[in-house]
């Protein structure tokens, strides 16, 4: 009698390893249910945005924007933004840029009338999730952030019903004396 190889040794092994563990598997649906893979890291993080920080004013939405943003510290960067409009403020923006439960690098936006009132209910937002960001750039559906030098232009697309329309805005970085 010839003795079996290796190979059809290891062969037989995974057939009965198969034949015993098929049953348990087909009677239990999770066991046969693909699992949701284990959340990627985030491909970008906050720290990649460090060059929005700064005083930043210039025109866009029909009247005058002026946005500060502070250095990332503690996972976050935090930002502010105004529109006036003929000496009057028209709204202001508050703004939390981080990492997302998810890993995704997100921008949340809470919009305050000249009263202070909110625009969102206490627990919204409105949120841009950044789909590519690279040195002096960030992109996501609705905003484009792109920086050149002491130049800060946003393409924001905004949607009414099924009409959408791209508002530019363009600041130059303000000096400090």
């Amino acid at each position: 009698m010839t003795r079996p190889t290796p190979a059809a040794l290891a062969a037989l092994a995974l057939l009965a390893l198969v034949f015993l563990t098929g049953p348990a598997l087909a009677q239990d649906p999770a066991a046969a249910t693909p699992q949701a893979p284990a959340p990627a890291a985030p491909s970008a993080r906050v720290e990649d945005m460090a060059w929005l920080a700064g005083h930043w004013r210039g025109e866009g939405l029909g009247g005058q924007v002026e946005e500060f943003w502070t250095e990332p510290q503690a996972g976050q960067m935090i930002g502010l933004f105004r529109l006036v409009k003929d000496g009057k403020l028209v709204f202001s923006e508050h703004m939390a840029l981080g990492v997302d439960a998810s890993g995704a690098l997100v921008m949340k936006v809470k919009h305050f009338s000249p009263e202070f009132v909110g625009w969102e209910d206490k627990e919204g937002a409105v949120r841009f999730v950044f789909e590519e960001v690279k040195p002096g750039f960030a992109r996501s559906k609705a905003l484009t952030i792109q920086r050149d030098g002491d130049r800060l232009d946003f393409a924001l697309r905004l949607r009414r019903g099924e009409e959408v329309r791209e508002e530019p805005l363009r600041m130059s970085r303000v000096r400090q004396p």
